[in-house]
């Protein structure tokens, strides 16, 4: 059976968002990787430790956190779009479209399909 983070320990999980949310990054991510350490198949928790990287700049880390948060939980939106801008920042656009062709084959998403109207714009523009 799944455990959830929520359930396991709501007030190191609610004290790291209070964290991040005032900007206490590192703060967050040590409550985070903790819960991680105790739950590390939830998606949730490897999203928002996907979050603070890339809030931090820190790219490679947050496309693997994205990454795991996708594998764990594939009909995610908010950790494929997450992936995929993350990718895109780093400058991996072919993986980061084949990220949003991945998820658009199994779920939908208004904003990766403006996404994907605005790439066909630039091409033909181009």
């Amino acid at each position: 059976m799944k455990r959830n983070t929520i359930k396991v320990d709501r007030k190191l999980f609610d004290k790291a968002l209070e964290l991040k949310q005032r900007g206490q990054l590192e703060e967050a991510l040590a409550a985070l990787q903790e819960l991680h350490l105790i739950v590390p198949d939830d998606p949730i928790i490897c999203g928002i430790i996907g979050e603070i990287h890339w809030d931090q700049g820190n790219l490679i880390h947050a496309i693997r956190w994205f990454s795991t948060a996708t594998r764990l939980a594939p009909k995610s939106e908010l950790a494929s779009l997450g992936l995929f801008h993350v990718l895109w920042e780093a400058n991996k656009k072919g993986l980061a479209v084949a990220e949003m062709n991945r998820y658009l084959a199994i779920g939908k998403s208004r904003e990766f399909r403006t996404i994907q109207r605005e790439l066909r714009i630039k091409s033909a523009s181009a």
